[in-house]
């Protein structure tokens, strides 16, 4: 049995239990709990999987019980392959069978990666660990991602991303950041999307450049495994599409009087807004 631990989207749980009991666990157990017997079968749990990597003080418990704490999370195709075979075999599961469903569901991730790829430098900022994750994710699909922050402390559950990203050509990782190290990054590396704190966001969309709230998209859409993947990457390829409008936007109410670029002149100031 596995205790997933973490605040995510719906879904998300039902589809990695899906994929456990593929593999021959038994049951899938997902804190915070519906009911006090999840607490109590969660203490005799095979293993425990944090899916954000914030919950040092949770994973130290499980540790003092002698249950192993998996880091990590099933994101992107190397990571979403990683992280099963890692289950399988903190659980002696059949390896044959573990290698067979973690292929399928890396060949998965590959197809939507090909039929969605990412073309530009995005900036991740936000305040749970999942930064890291999500930038693999973006990565792998083929996105510059130099700047990434949290408000996490570094922990050994998110070192193993924060190799991969560098090894990528990602230039800063910075944990406990600060606004004004974000706001610095964005004259360092302009970005052409920003995910990030909703201070930092507002600062990017001032300088017409598209910024989102992190947490907000985050919790709004699937993100673990390769469903989560397609979910993901389309938001983050619309978005991207729309960085014309950020910019007429940003000319258009821009204190210097400057004339509006694109689609200029008041009229169409209304059909410009409703599509962004």
């Amino acid at each position: 049995s596995v205790a997933l631990i973490g605040e995510v989207f719906p879904v998300n749980p039902l589809a990695i239990d899906g994929f456990f009991r593929r593999i021959g666990v038994e049951q899938t157990i997902t804190l915070h709990g519906r009911s006090i017997m999840d607490f109590r079968t969660a203490g005799h749990v095979g293993a425990v999987a944090p899916l954000h990597p914030f919950y040092k003080e949770t994973a130290a418990v499980f540790r003092s019980w002698n249950i192993p704490v998996l880091g990590g999370a099933p994101v992107g195709i190397s990571g979403t392959y990683a992280w099963l075979k890692s289950i399988g075999q903190l659980l002696d599961l059949d390896p044959k069978l573990v290698h067979e469903v973690a292929e399928e569901e890396r060949a998965r991730a590959q197809a939507i990666v090909d039929s969605q790829p990412l073309s530009g430098r995005i900036f991740i900022t936000g305040y749970e660990g999942t930064e890291l994750a999500y930038a693999r994710m973006l990565v792998e699909a083929g996105a510059d991602v130099p700047y990434i922050s949290t408000s996490i402390g570094q922990d050994p559950l998110v070192l193993p991303d924060e190799m991969w990203l560098r090894a990528r050509g990602t230039k800063e990782i910075v944990y406990r950041k600060s606004l004004e190290e974000d706001v610095a990054a964005l004259d360092s590396y302009p970005p052409n999307f920003v995910l990030g704190t909703t201070p930092f966001a507002s600062i990017a969309k001032e300088r017409g450049i598209p910024a989102m709230y992190f947490t907000n998209q985050l919790a709004s859409r699937p993100f673990f495994l390769s469903g989560g993947m397609g979910a993901t990457l389309g938001f983050v390829n619309q978005t991207l599409a729309k960085s014309q409008r950020y910019e007429w936007m940003q000319a258009f109410f821009a204190d210097d009087g400057a004339e509006t670029p694109r689609n200029g002149g008041g009229a169409s100031l209304e059909a410009e807004l409703h599509h962004v």
